[in-house]
């Protein structure tokens, strides 16, 4: 028997996997007083273990080296989910950066292209960031926001194209209160 650190990452059907020296273990039941039994990933394996007040104790060893990349892979898809939802850059930058990051572990040949992980990265992000409004009645401005620089309430937005003729912007802007964007 033997005491390690361990961590947990979340799977595609976001089910979690306890991850302990290199090897993914799953959830087999838990009983009455709060100790969880977990084996390992891999089913022909015998590897199992208990997880109670987050000590997690393997009972069986495993009868195979260090598990598959994928659990490495799975920790880090989790992280660049986590920095999506956390961080205002490109999504494509967060995953280039962990790509670079597990380049000494494991090849790029196994790890997966961006455009296989697009949607879940967009979703993290989606479900930490507002929606943006749809039409001018759901964009409500706050303070500092819907004030000129002397003070003035905004009455009205300008959204000009980039392409926009100068004559459609220099009359907009003998409105009073414009703020041009």
């Amino acid at each position: 028997m033997s005491r390690d650190q361990h961590s947990f990452v979340a799977t595609k059907n976001r089910s979690q996997l306890l991850v302990y020296r290199n090897c993914s273990f799953t959830k087999v039941r838990t009983s009455t007083t709060g100790r969880s039994f977990w084996r390992c990933r891999e089913r022909r394996c015998p590897g199992s273990g208990s997880l109670s007040q987050d000590c997690f104790t393997l009972n069986r060893a495993h009868d195979h080296g260090e598990c598959s990349e994928s659990v490495i892979v799975e920790a880090a898809k989790e992280r660049m989910k986590k920095r999506a939802a956390e961080e205002a850059i490109p999504l494509q930058h967060i995953y280039e950066q962990e790509r670079n990051k597990l380049a000494t572990t494991i090849s790029y040949v196994n790890f997966p292209s961006f455009y296989s992980w697009r949607s879940s990265l967009q979703r993290a992000r989606r479900a930490a960031f507002p929606p943006l409004p749809k039409c001018l009645k759901e964009l409500h401005l706050h303070s500092p926001w819907n004030e000129t620089m002397t003070g003035e309430e905004i009455r009205c937005l300008f959204f000009a194209r980039r392409n926009a003729s100068n004559d459609s912007i220099r009359h907009s802007r003998q409105l009073s209160n414009f703020v041009g964007c």
